[in-house]
């Protein structure tokens, strides 16, 4: 034993009678505290950054035609509309 009342883990005196070491504290508490809220951060900035993505490519104007026109398009190929309605719907949505 190291002089105090405790246990001794392996060649030194580690945890005694006031408690566990410096290192011993770090290790088993301080460390993987810091370890899991850099993990939560990450997590939470990454969930951010990518859901931002997916809605700003959703709402992004001019890559393609819009529901709404796509809708339209295939109404005028069924025949459900005559070229007049189709160009004044499409003129309405592109402009």
């Amino acid at each position: 034993m190291c002089g105090r009342v405790g246990l001794s883990l392996g060649k030194g005196c580690s945890v005694g009678a006031y408690g566990p070491g410096f290192w011993e504290m770090f290790i088993f508490s301080v460390f993987p505290a810091l370890v899991s809220a850099v993990a939560v951060f990450a997590g939470i900035f990454f969930g951010i950054l990518f859901s931002g993505r997916r809605l700003i490519s959703r709402i992004r104007p001019g890559e393609g035609p819009s529901e709404a026109l796509r809708i339209v398009r295939e109404r005028y190929a069924r025949g459900e509309l005559s070229r007049q309605e189709f160009e004044q719907m499409r003129s309405v949505l592109e402009g």
